[in-house]
């Protein structure tokens, strides 16, 4: 039988980051199916972006004229394209203490069920499912109900869904591993890559202040690059910067990096960052990453991952503030696990993908 998936796009649009997993889940999927992409109301370099370099991935509206988002599903729901299964875009799923984000939520869920009654298997496939509340809990089960899976990307948020009885629930590496690269040649690799969020805690800044001062000012020979991948964190990444910039091995990218720059990550060898994605890309690139973290919920989500991919030696935090030196150190035996934990997380990112489509 001929496998056909509906993809609902509902994502931040302005992080290379979010364009980044949705492009490789998307992009795994179409392996296995022929992909329509939901993108009403998706800005075009975005769409344009996930539809790139793909044979069997189309454009729903542009196709039918039709959209899940608003009263276009019922003659989806109705229509000839044989739909087999259903996704929507994979990132943070909760609330948020926000009435409207509930809603829509739920409406999609609804959607979802629509289509079950039609016999079509859905998937929620590499969320963080955010449990912050009463109405949170009562989202995710009626999901687990409609859903043939769930797989979530840490072991902690699959444990805690576990906890409260969702159904259906397994673990998926982060889309990001699922990124096709050229191979690094290793006259390529120069740079210490720096690039982070402001998480608006002043000791916190101090910290990262501090930790940044004992590495570069160390070094006599490395080059480090201060740059972003999202527009709101120019200012930040500015500030860290200056405290810096008399110091000729230490330059400050003021452009935004975008989708067609990743191959900047080749370059590195090492990626300082509070950023999932930033310390991510760095993986998937054989660099090393150095989390900086504190006990913000925006960063949680990398303690989970980086636990779970057996990478918490990685993380700088006030739990584990003596292993600096080793991690910049770029020994052998650091590259191999980083590498290792690469290829691992790829194979079983492709394998739980194929598993739904038999």
């Amino acid at each position: 039988m001929k496998k056909v998936s509906l993809f609902i796009i509902a994502t931040q649009y302005d992080n290379v980051g979010d364009l980044l997993i949705n492009k490789c889940l998307i992009d795994e999927i179409s392996k296995h199916s022929t992909v329509y992409l939901d993108a009403k109301n998706v800005p075009e370099k975005f769409k344009s972006k996930l539809l790139e370099g793909t044979k069997n991935v189309y454009d729903l509206n542009a196709k039918t004229g039709y959209s899940l988002k608003g009263l276009g599903f019922i003659p989806l729901l109705f229509g000839r394209l044989g739909f087999t299964h259903i996704f929507k875009s994979p990132g943070p799923l909760g609330s948020n203490g926000s009435s409207l984000v509930f809603i829509k939520n739920i409406y999609i869920s609804l959607i979802f069920g629509l289509f079950k009654l039609k016999g079509v298997k859905s998937y929620l496939v590499g969320n963080d499912i955010l449990l912050q509340g009463l109405r949170d809990k009562v989202m995710i089960k009626f999901y687990s109900w409609i859903c043939n899976a769930i797989l979530v990307r840490s072991q902690k948020n699959l444990d805690d869904l576990n906890a409260i009885s969702v159904k259906g629930v397994d673990y998926i590496p982060d889309m990001c591993f699922g990124y096709n690269i050229e191979k690094k040649e290793p006259e390529t690799i120069k740079l210490i890559g720096i690039s982070f969020r402001d998480l608006e805690n002043e000791s916190h800044t101090t910290e990262i202040l501090r930790i940044l001062s004992e590495i570069i000012n160390t070094n006599k020979t490395e080059k480090f690059t201060f740059f972003y991948q999202v527009e709101r964190d120019y200012r930040f990444n500015k500030y860290l910067y200056d405290h810096f910039k008399t110091n000729n091995l230490v330059s400050f990218s003021e452009k935004c990096l975008t989708w067609e720059e990743l191959p900047f990550y080749n370059k590195t060898k090492l990626l300082i960052s509070n950023r999932l994605h930033v310390l991510l890309l760095g993986i998937v690139h054989n660099s090393i990453p150095l989390a900086i973290l504190n006990t913000n919920s925006k960063t949680e989500k990398i303690l989970n991952i980086f636990k779970t991919t057996n990478l918490k030696e990685f993380i700088y935090d006030t739990e584990n503030t003596s292993n600096l030196n080793e991690i910049v150190r770029f020994s052998t035996d650091v590259c191999d696990k980083i590498e290792k934990v690469r290829s691992e997380q790829k194979n079983i990112f492709s394998y739980k993908i194929k598993k739904l489509f038999k």
